[in-house]
């Protein structure tokens, strides 16, 4: 309890800390985008841009609901790259560029604090994630980088090395070659749907989506290609999370399989159910059904080896 109520006061500090720190970033880099000085305006869009975040992320105690989670950090952003142009004023075609370099750089930050925060938080300490996390591992690489791009005032600097932070030295996986991957059949059901969707800013990732069907029955296969979905997953605390809930309708929990992150929810009354698998440090499996058993929806996951995925056609 005690090392647990320590690491509690810790965070909030940090996370207070944070915005300030943030605020000065936001500051420093103004003039850099055609925009003046302003800390009380800086201050404005560091406090309210992590709100949605802080709110929604006591959703990631059931992982049924993380989903939530996901959305109040998407609306995080959705809020920073609103509110700062508004708030600082940069120059009208420099609004973008300004907000995803503020960004990085409070990415860089936010790990020099984490560090910091380790003198006072038990272990495991962000050193060790650093090392068994390669994408983190990747990201802290690149930092110098990115700190002399910031000093020199050079944005296009500062944006090469920021899109080499945010993405590491790995490309995505090409968007065809993973729509392959969804068979015409999955579980005895036939496709009824697929699609594709790549992001690029302010990270690379890719997503395919194939829904299947037949009567009663459906099955949803999702995968997802970033260099980000295992740094995310280490940072928000998933690296050594172990999470078991059951109850007469059924059960909701996230282990470790073989080292990866697996996530499990299952419901007796509805007869739906979800499996979810980190495969490699840059793909998340993902199968939801309605009437069917969980084992399909292992199996279907299981399908997809990191031998598979990996040989998958980059993006140049």
């Amino acid at each position: 309890l005690g090392a647990a109520l320590t690491m509690a006061i810790t965070q909030f500090v940090m996370a207070i800390v944070f915005v300030f720190v943030f605020a000065f970033i936001i500051d420093a880099l103004a003039p850099n985008f055609g925009a003046n000085k302003n800390f009380n305006q800086a201050l404005k869009v560091a406090a309210y841009t992590p709100t949605a975040s802080w709110v929604a992320g006591v959703f990631m105690i059931i992982p049924l609901l993380g989903i939530l989670a996901l959305v109040g950090s998407i609306f995080s952003l959705y809020l920073l790259f609103v509110g700062l142009p508004k708030l600082m004023k940069p120059a009208a075609d420099k609004g973008t560029t300004y907000t995803i370099v503020a960004i990085v750089v409070a990415i860089v930050a936010g790990i020099i604090i984490n560090l910091a925060a380790q003198a006072f938080v038990p272990k495991p300490s962000f050193n060790d994630m650093l090392k068994k996390n390669s994408a983190l591992s990747e990201m802290s690489k690149h930092a110098d980088a990115m700190d002399k791009a910031s000093q020199s005032g050079d944005v296009a600097s500062m944006m090469d090395a920021a899109s080499k932070m945010m993405n590491g030295d790995v490309p995505v996986v090409n968007a065809d070659a993973l729509k392959k991957l969804a068979p015409e059949k999955l579980a005895g059901l036939k496709r009824t749907s697929i699609d594709v969707q790549s992001l690029s800013m302010p990270f690379k990732m890719v997503v395919m989506t194939a829904e299947y069907g037949e009567g009663d029955k459906t099955v949803d296969l999702k995968i997802t290609n970033s260099g980000m979905v295992s740094a995310v997953s280490a940072m928000a605390g998933f690296g050594g999370a172990q999470y078991d809930r059951k109850s007469d309708d059924g059960y909701e929990r996230m282990t470790k399989k073989d080292g990866a992150m697996v996530v499990e929810t299952w419901s007796n009354a509805s007869k739906m159910g979800h499996y979810g698998r980190m495969v490699g440090e840059e793909f998340l499996v993902q199968a939801e059904g309605r009437g069917v058993e969980m084992k399909q929806l292992q199996k279907i996951v299981d399908e997809f080896s990191e031998k598979k995925l990996k040989s998958l056609k980059r993006e140049s």
